[in-house]
Formats: structure tokens, sequence, C-alpha cells
């Protein structure tokens, strides 16, 4: 019986996934736990949030803005400051991130499914590979945000300014953008891979 070759692309989305788990894992420790729920109490009152992260592992690996794979579902983020933070694998499901500032954050591979984003900041961020299914991003700031391959089925971006914007290989089914800015938005699908010859 014939074994299927592992192609690059299964390497690395195996190595993707390894490494979500390694960094899902920090937070499901105690100490883990109460590192995140006092970095986003600060968060919410202004303080340094980082200051509580710097004991996790592979934190070391940024520059303390670390909430890589953090379990944030259904938090009240409402106006809080996350510029330039890391939110690779985040699970912000439900979360409200209102008048956020999200300015050039990593959220590849974010979970944001039914997020409220109305009146957020997030320009310059990178959104690849997000899942933003149903999530409101209503008159949200987006100037050069990247939602590369992102998964922006039933999202309501009305009255948003996406000046600049990159839905390369977006899922737009149901997809709002009523009133919207769209100069410069750059659009396309992925390139099927080539076939060999036969």
């Amino acid at each position: 019986m014939a074994t299927r070759q592992l192609t690059r692309g299964d390497v690395v989305l195996d190595e993707t996934r390894q490494r979500e788990r390694r960094l899902r894992e920090r937070w499901l420790t105690e100490r883990g736990r109460a590192a995140l729920d006092a970095a986003l109490t600060a968060l919410r009152t202004g303080g340094d949030w980082r200051a509580h992260l710097v004991d996790l592992p592979e934190v070391a690996d940024t520059d303390g803005r670390d909430l890589r794979a953090a379990p944030c579902a259904g938090r009240d983020l409402t106006g809080v400051d996350l510029s330039g933070a890391e939110l690779e694998f985040a699970d912000l499901s439900a979360a409200r991130l209102g008048d956020a500032v999200l300015r050039n954050a990593s959220l590849a591979h974010a979970k944001l499914p039914g997020a409220d984003l109305t009146g957020a900041d997030a320009s310059g961020a990178l959104l690849a590979m997000a899942d933003l299914t149903g999530a409101t991003v209503v008159a949200a700031t987006l100037r050069g945000t990247a939602f590369t391959g992102a998964d922006l089925t039933g999202a309501d971006f009305s009255r948003s300014d996406l000046t600049g914007a990159s839905l390369f290989g977006a899922t737009l089914h149901g997809t709002r953008f009523e009133d919207a800015v769209l100069d410069d938005v750059r659009r396309g699908g992925f390139a099927a891979p080539s076939t060999p010859d036969s």
C-alpha cells in the first residue's frame, strides 16, 4: 500500500499547529492563568501589562507584548491599547474590542468570530489567516491592514476605512462593506498550485 508523500505545505501546517499548541499550553497552568488575568486587568487600567508576562515561556522571543495563543474569548477589552502586540493564534471569539488600538499588532491565525471591533484602530495590523466570521468591524480604521487568507464570512466592515488594505485570498461570503473606504484595496485569490506534466 503506497503512502502519501508529505509536501512542504503539510510540513509547514504541522509546524504551525505544533507552535500554536506550545504557545497555548503556557496559559493552561495556574501561573499562566494568573499572569493573563493580571495582564488584562493592567491593559484595562492603563498599567504596564507586559510586566505580568515576563516569566512565561517564550516571552523572550518578543519585546514582552506577548499574548500569542492567549484564551481571551468573551473578554471585555474595550478601548485597550495593544499597539504592536503579538496576538498570533489568540482566541478572541466574541471579545469586545470596541475602540481598541491594535496598530501594527500581529493577529495572524487569531480567532475573532463574533468579536466586536467597532471603532477600533488596527492600521498596519497583520490578520493573515485570521477567523473574523460574523465579526462587527464597523467604523474601524484599517489602513494598510493585511487580511491575507482571512475568513471574513458575514463580517460587517460598514463605514470602515480600509485604504491600502490587503484582502488577497480572503473569504468574503456575505461580507458587508457599506459606505466603507476601499481605496487601493488589494484583492484576488490564491493561484492554483502548478502540477507537473504527465
